[in-house]
C-alpha cells in the first residue's frame, strides 16, 4: 500500500511541470521592436527586439535569414551585417507558430581616399605629456578602422591615437586607414620640461651586439663546439629560406638586424654587429670572440627556423656552458616574455637550454639566440617579411633587452 502511494506521489510530481507549461498562453503575434526595416553597415552587429503577444505567452524563437552571406543572426537574435545588400531575417515561435520578418538592408560606406590630422604635420609635446590625435577622413562620410604606429616607440610611443611624450627626441607617427590603405603622418618633437634634465634613454651606457645568422656561403670546415669539448660541427651552415618569400636566412637575418639596430640605438644602447652585409666568411667562433672582445652587456643572435610545414612560433635558446650561462638564461626568459607579450605570436614563444649552438658555447657575455619564426611554415615567413611586422620585432627584442638589463 506504501508503494502504491510513493508511485502515485511520484507521477503527479514528475506530471505538474507538465501540466503548467501545457497552462501557459501561446504567442499569437511577434512584434519586433526595430519594426519593417534594419540598416546597418558592413562589419557591424545589431540585437533584434521583440514581444510575444498576448502578454504574459512564452516560447523559444527560432531565427533564420534568407541571405546569410549578406546578413547572418544566431540563436539570440543578433544580427551580423556581412555584405553589401538585402535580406529578410525571419522570427518563428516554438509555440503556436507566431512568425515575423524584418528586411536587413547592408550597406558598404565609402573607404577613405585621404586622411589628414587637424593639427597639422607638425606636433611639439613636452615630456610627460600627451596628446589624443584624431584624423579626419576625405571624403566624409568614409568609414575605416585605423592602425597606428611610431618610428620611435621610446621618444612617442602611441596606442588607438593616444601618443604619450616619453624623452626628448623626434618621432614620426603614421595612420593608416585599413579599408584603403590612405596614410597620415604627423612629425612629433618632444622637449624636456623647461629647467629640468631630460631623462637618460632606457639603455644609456649599454652596450648590445647583434649577430644576422649566416652568411650567402656557407663554411663547412670544421670547429669546437664548445671550449672543452671535443665535438666538432661546421663553422657556418647556408641556413633555411623562406618556403613562400623564397628569401634567404641570411639575408632576412641582415634586414631585420638593421632593424633591431636602429630600436636598440633609439633606447641609447651602443650597437655592434658582427655582419652588415652577406659577403662575409665569419665562423659562429669567431662571431661569438668579436662579442667577448668587445665586451658587451647582451648579444642576439638573430635566425629563422625550419621543420614541419605546419610548425610556428619562436624560441630564444641560452646555453647552459660557459661563463655567461645564468645570465643568458636570465635574458632568454625576459625576451620571451616581451614576445608574448607584444607579438602573440602563433604557436607561441619559448625558451629553450640547449649546449649545441657554438655561438652560445664559446660566449663568455650574456648571449641568446632567437629563432624569430618557421621560414617552412607559409604563415610564418610572409609574417617574417613584412616591413611593419619587422619594426614591431625589433621593438620587441629592444624591450627585452630593456627587461634583461635594467631587470
Amino acid at each position: 500500500m506504501i508503494r502504491r502511494w510513493f508511485a502515485l506521489i511520484l507521477i503527479f510530481g514528475l506530471c505538474v511541470p507538465q501540466l503548467a507549461q501545457a497552462g501557459e498562453a501561446r504567442p499569437e503575434q511577434i512584434v519586433i521592436a526595430q519594426g519593417a526595416t534594419l540598416t546597418g553597415e558592413t562589419g557591424e552587429r545589431a540585437q533584434l527586439l521583440w514581444t510575444l503577444l498576448p502578454e504574459g505567452s512564452a516560447s523559444k524563437i527560432r531565427f533564420s535569414s534568407s541571405k546569410p552571406r549578406v546578413a547572418s543572426v544566431n540563436g539570440q537574435g543578433e544580427i551580423r551585417f556581412k555584405r553589401e545588400g538585402r535580406a529578410v531575417i525571419k522570427l518563428k515561435s516554438v509555440r503556436g507558430g507566431a512568425a515575423a520578418s524584418i528586411e536587413v538592408l547592408v550597406t558598404n560606406p565609402p573607404k577613405p581616399t585621404g586622411v589628414s590630422f587637424p593639427e597639422g604635420e607638425q606636433l611639439t609635446l613636452t615630456q610627460g605629456d600627451s596628446a589624443l590625435l584624431q584624423p579626419v577622413f576625405e571624403p566624409s562620410g568614409a568609414v575605416s578602422s585605423l592602425t597606428w604606429a611610431s618610428t620611435n616607440r621610446v621618444i612617442a610611443p602611441i596606442e588607438n591615437g593616444a601618443v604619450q611624450a616619453a624623452y626628448p627626441g623626434v618621432a614620426t607617427i603614421r595612420c593608416k586607414a585599413t579599408r584603403g590603405g590612405a596614410i597620415a603622418l604627423v612629425r612629433v618633437t618632444v622637449v624636456a620640461r623647461s629647467g629640468e634634465s631630460p631623462d637618460p634613454l632606457p639603455l644609456s651606457g649599454y652596450s648590445v651586439g647583434i649577430d644576422p645568422g649566416h652568411q650567402r656561403y656557407g663554411n663547412y670546415q670544421k670547429e669546437h663546439v664548445s671550449p672543452n669539448g671535443s665535438k666538432r660541427k661546421y663553422k657556418m651552415a647556408n641556413g633555411t629560406s623562406g618556403v613562400s618569400t623564397k628569401v634567404p636566412e641570411y639575408k632576412q637575418t641582415l634586414r631585420i638586424g638593421f632593424q633591431v639596430r636602429d630600436a636598440l640605438e633609439a633606447m641609447g644602447a651602443e650597437v655592434y654587429m658582427t655582419r652588415t652585409t652577406s659577403d662575409v666568411n665569419i665562423s659562429n667562433v669567431k662571431r661569438a670572440k668579436m662579442m667577448n672582445e668587445l665586451d658587451v652587456d647582451l648579444v642576439l643572435r638573430l635566425h629563422c627556423n625550419a621543420g614541419p610545414r605546419s610548425k610556428r612560433g619562436m624560441t630564444v635558446y641560452a646555453s647552459p656552458v660557459g661563463p655567461a650561462d645564468t645570465d643568458s638564461k636570465r635574458a632568454a626568459s625576459a625576451l620571451c616574455a616581451v614576445f608574448k607579450r607584444d607579438l602573440r605570436p602563433k604557436g607561441g614563444a619559448s625558451v629553450s637550454i640547449n649546449r649545441t649552438f657554438s655561438g652560445l658555447n664559446w660566449s663568455r657575455v650574456p648571449s641568446v639566440l632567437i629563432e624569430m619564426g618557421y621560414m617552412s611554415n607559409p604563415q610564418d615567413d610572409r609574417l617574417m617579411n613584412k616591413p611593419e611586422y619587422q619594426q614591431r620585432l625589433a621593438e620587441a627584442m629592444a624591450q627585452g633587452a630593456v627587461a634583461f638589463l635594467r631587470g
